[in-house]
């Protein structure tokens, strides 16, 4: 599988923001769902920080002694769905944060169990400075929508006046471009054999779907299929005539790739 990398919200990007001195939605919806509206939140650079040096991004100069939590949501649109294979969020996180997509929770790391409040903070008081966290999303289906979806970061400060709070996050995905094709053949085109009952084809990419009716002998569809691996496969069939013999995958085969999108083999 070729496989092409998208940066769907990019380090750096701008997000609005709510800075934790009362809670942002004292009622319904909650703020991490998509139908909750921002009408106070400020656009603000990420990396967002309590004043750390060299990070760039936004100074949270008002933080320390203040507040403990910082709210962000930021939207990102998306076509294509089923033709991605893996999405992920990375977040930078001096201390803790939970992460939603479309208000619904997809990680929490150093961070109290259950609904929070603006005055939590993380539990372990920084032990996890400034570390990367990579957050694949599973189940794409049912967290991902064609069309608009909604990013929400919860990032909580290890104490009243922590001096090194950081938050950050960003989003990339990666996408299934091109279709499997036949990588080689045993015998190869063109061979001269004396016995012609085994045929293998190894393809470019693991595939599904592969049934022995699928190769057909001057037109005869194989009797037998053996799977050696997810991308090679070996059919079976009575030795033909004396001559050259076709050897074809009947046009309605139903062989495809591995991806979300089931791409049909190209052969």
């Amino acid at each position: 599988m070729i496989s092409e990398t998208e940066s769907i919200v990019p380090y750096g990007d701008t997000w609005r923001l709510w800075k934790g001195t009362a809670e942002p939605a004292p009622q319904p919806p909650d703020w991490f769902a998509p139908e909750f509206v921002e009408t106070t939140w400020t656009n603000t650079r990420l990396p967002a920080s309590a004043g750390s040096v060299g990070i760039g991004g936004t100074i949270l100069r008002d933080m320390r002694g203040s507040y403990t939590t910082v709210y962000l949501r930021k939207t990102f649109v998306l076509a294509d769905l089923p033709g991605i294979n893996r999405f992920t969020c990375h977040v930078r996180a001096s201390d803790g944060f939970v992460l939603w997509i479309n208000g619904v929770e997809i990680a929490r790391a150093d961070a109290p169990p259950g609904r929070l409040s603006h005055t939590n903070i993380a539990p372990s008081n920084g032990a996890s400075l400034f570390q990367f966290i990579d957050v694949p999303v599973d189940n794409l289906d049912a967290v991902l929508r064609n069309g608009t979806n909604q990013l929400a970061v919860l990032g909580l400060s290890g104490a009243l006046n922590d001096p090194v709070f950081v938050i950050d996050a960003s989003v990339d995905l990666e996408r299934d471009r091109t279709p499997p094709i036949i990588d080689r053949t045993a015998p190869e085109a063109g061979s001269v054999v004396q016995r012609l009952t085994r045929f293998e084809i190894l393809t470019s990419e693991a595939v599904k779907g592969v049934d022995a009716a699928d190769l057909l002998v001057n037109g005869v569809a194989a009797t037998n299929v053996v799977v050696v691996a997810p991308d090679d496969y070996v059919f079976e069939f009575p030795n033909p005539a004396d001559g050259p013999v076709t050897l074809a995958l009947r046009p309605d085969h139903g062989i495809q790739d591995l991806s979300r999108l089931d791409r049909k083999s190209v052969v």
